[in-house]
């Protein structure tokens, strides 16, 4: 079943999505194998990171982590 959301719990919902996605982006600048940091790679990452709150609110955590490691694979074979 669809989760019910009330336009409160949407907005609220929204900006954790958005906060996690600017975190999720800007963790793959950190540490010894981080990238360095441009722009155009940390908005990229923040949008993947949306997309994957949007699987996690919807179908779960585990979907969400097999979706980053199946893109993972995809990226790193082709």
């Amino acid at each position: 079943a669809m989760p019910r959301f009330t336009v409160r719990g949407f907005l609220v919902t929204l900006g954790w999505a958005i906060a996690v996605s600017f975190l999720f982006s800007g963790f793959h600048y950190i540490g010894p194998y981080g990238d360095p940091f441009q722009m155009p790679s940390f908005l990229y990452r923040a949008l993947m990171g949306l997309a994957f709150a949007a699987i996690y609110v919807f179908r779960g955590f585990a979907a969400a982590v097999w979706t980053h490691a199946l893109y993972d694979i995809w990226v790193l074979v082709f």
